[in-house]
């Protein structure tokens, strides 16, 4: 049995998995904005690069009048964080609250621990931060 995926490895897999999804069934059956969009981030944030609003709402996979009100629904819930670029005034980085990235660290870590062993989520431990 080999260990744990890096949290890493797990978000690169998952973002490409929920990618596939959409070759086999067709678009728009599966949407989940948020979601996307915290898996980018959190990704983002374990390689120590920027994400714009721009990309952010490409990696949304909606319309981005569509993902800028899922972002706005983010924002209000103290998930993300708006940051206006110093050097172009008209570029906005998105940035993960600590709160959020230690909630997507517990997500990974499940999810880390259960493919490295295959143990069903239900039998993994959650506890509520």
């Amino acid at each position: 049995m080999s260990g744990p995926v890096s949290h890493t490895e797990l978000l690169r897999r998952t973002i490409a998995l929920r990618k596939s999804r959409n070759k086999i069934v067709a678009d728009g059956i599966f949407a989940d904005p948020a979601w996307e969009m915290l898996l980018d981030l959190y990704l983002a944030f374990l390689e120590n690069r920027s994400v714009s609003v721009t990309s952010l709402c490409i990696a949304a996979a909606v319309p981005p009048t569509t993902a800028l009100r899922y972002l706005q629904n983010l924002v209000k819930l103290q998930m993300v964080t708006r940051t206006r670029d110093g050097r172009d005034g008209r570029r906005v980085y998105v940035t993960l609250t600590k709160s959020a990235r230690r909630k997507m660290a517990d997500w990974a870590d499940i999810g880390s621990a259960y493919s490295a062993d295959h143990t069903p989520i239900n039998r993994v431990s959650v506890t509520a931060s």
